[in-house]
């Protein structure tokens, strides 16, 4: 995960990153992530969930291993990733936990499992695990007291569904044809501005900073922009489209054709898709007020994805000028030394 974790939340995701190793499967899942914060018994996510009852029997015997596992990995195995939907949890949760001191902990995973829209999430809330009430608990560890945001509080776990449109979604009939194509115009070039500036974005968390995990959510958030798009026909849009006759193709910015570096890259079109996403979310309350809500969902995710790709941003380029000092055994000739020192610098 791209996040700086304190100790003990690292070795939980250790733990658990050796779990579907062991029953075959190719990602650490939700009940792999809870018996892997179990395990980390003095956690504060351990101590938390040990409150609601929650302990490493009762998960054992809620959710029991399979009989025919594999051994057990052997010590120092890369263990596997997060499945791409905890990834996104994880995500959401340290966007919600985002005013806490320090890195990201064990509370942070937690919260994550709670916010998770599978059958893990699902009955660690009916444990009584509600994610407000963890959110202030967590806060109040850490005697914070959490300012305004540009966010409601339920929208880290309403997420804009997934693969499908929102089937509430009726587009409004306007008062006009006139006024139809126009509102067709401004849904299909805030659309193409918001897809444009996330394929660019994604293009840089894939190939620059290699994050498998944020360039599934950069594609996620596409994905279901086009599915909150969908009733609004794309032949419509395109009917309306008058690239020729738009007054805007003319008018230039002179910062527009230049960029200091990939970090003004990223910078400029977060910028573009979220302007876009804000003027879509009003068009729609006119074409199409059942999608409101989802594109409106989608800015939220791409404040959080904006905050996540700087801070892995940042460290990898803290970490491309990082300078490593390694301690030699002498041995017992000059040969035998160089011999280990050349053996190193080629790993």
């Amino acid at each position: 995960m791209p996040y700086p974790w304190t100790a003990a939340a690292e070795r939980a995701l250790h733990a658990a990153s050796q779990l579907p190793l062991v029953g075959g499967a190719k990602y650490v899942d939700a009940r792999d992530l809870l018996r892997g914060l179990l395990a980390e018994e003095e956690s504060r996510a351990a101590v938390m969930l040990a409150q609601h009852g929650v302990t490493a029997e009762v998960v054992a015997a809620r959710w029991p291993a399979s009989p025919n596992a594999a051994p057990a990995p052997a010590d120092g195995q890369i263990g596997a990733a997060l499945s791409p939907a905890l990834g996104d949890a994880v995500a959401r949760a340290v966007g919600r936990l985002y005013e806490l001191p320090g890195p990201p902990a064990t509370e942070h995973l937690l919260l994550a499992l709670v916010l998770d829209a599978g059958e893990v999430g699902a009955w660690l809330r009916e444990q009584g695990l509600s994610a407000d009430a963890l959110i202030e608990a967590v806060y109040a560890i850490y005697s914070v007291t959490p300012g305004p945001v540009d966010m409601p509080p339920d929208c880290a776990v309403a997420s804009a569904p997934r693969g499908a449109g929102p089937s509430h979604a009726v587009p409004v009939q306007p008062d006009s044809p006139s006024s139809s194509a126009a509102l067709l115009r401004i849904v299909d070039a805030a659309a193409n501005r918001a897809g444009e500036g996330l394929r660019v974005v994604e293009d840089v968390v894939r190939f620059a900073l290699d994050d498998a995990h944020l360039t599934h959510v950069c594609k996620q958030i596409r994905h279901d922009l086009a599915s909150a798009l969908a009733p609004l026909p794309l032949a419509d849009r395109l009917r309306a489209r008058e690239t020729t006759c738009d007054v805007g193709v003319a008018v230039d910015s002179p910062d527009e054709y230049a960029r200091r570096d990939l970090a003004q890259v990223l910078a400029a079109n977060f910028v573009r898709v979220e302007q876009a996403l804000r003027s879509l979310e009003e068009t729609l309350k006119v074409a199409l007020p059942g999608a409101v809500r989802a594109v409106e969902q989608l800015r939220y995710r791409t404040y959080t994805l904006q905050r996540v790709v700087e801070i892995t941003r940042a460290a990898s380029a803290r970490l491309a000028e990082a300078s490593l000092y390694v301690l030699l055994d002498g041995r017992d000739s000059e040969g035998q030394f160089r011999q280990l020192a050349d053996a190193i610098v080629a790993a």
